[in-house]
């Protein structure tokens, strides 16, 4: 009971309690990162649900969504020549993206309504890839997309779902080292060391 009656004793054993819960409620990483999705309310997942509406093919494969803007104001015949350009690379270069299927606004006049903005300001061209590594795929994307002239970035429901677990493991590991160095603070508020308490109750 004596033991029970020291302040530090009962300081100890809180702590010790607490860094037990912290250590069996930590989620499992692996898991977390997989059950993540990204909201239906996301501008990318909504755009990435319309390009599924044009093909029922290849299932499986990712849905890829280039991204052309030119701000407020509407893209002019150069971008939209550089945009041309960089479709008609991608074509050609489909085996080495692993590119399966490409849906541009040179496909008809209802790809084309549904491709570009009211405003003309952005402009969308739709890519369907047999790929299951979604990082590799983003970084080489990213590039072959580029055109001269207009800003440009790769989206679709995917690639948001691996940025979202990519940012909520860095979240974990943030937070196990917050915790670890809270409790060590702790401790050695309490007992002046982090590791005086362990000899003094271990005897």
């Amino acid at each position: 009971m004596a033991f029970f009656k020291n302040k530090h004793s009962i300081w100890f054993i809180f702590w010790l309690a607490l860094l037990s819960l912290a250590i069996f409620a930590m989620p499992d990483e692996s898991s977390l990162q997989s059950d993540q999705s990204v909201p239906d309310t996301y501008q990318s997942t909504q755009a990435d649900k319309l390009a599924n509406q044009f093909s029922k093919k290849d299932r499986g494969a990712k849905t890829v969504i280039a991204v052309y803007n030119n701000g407020k104001d509407p893209l002019i015949a150069d971008q939209n020549k550089a945009i041309d350009a960089t479709v008609t690379s991608l074509k050609a270069n489909a085996d080495k993206y692993h590119i399966t299927g490409i849906t541009d606004i040179s496909d008809g006049a209802e790809e084309k309504s549904q491709l570009v903005s009211k405003d003309k300001s952005t402009r969308l061209v739709q890519l369907t890839v047999k790929t299951d590594d979604i990082p590799k795929m983003k970084q080489t994307l990213a590039r072959a997309t580029k055109a001269e002239h207009v800003a440009s970035y790769i989206t679709g429901s995917d690639i948001l779902d691996q940025d979202f677990g990519d940012a909520t493991s860095k979240g974990i590991a943030k937070t196990e080292v917050i915790a670890i160095i809270f409790i060590f603070i702790v401790l050695i508020f309490v007992f002046k060391s982090p590791i005086t308490p362990l000899p003094h109750y271990c005897r």
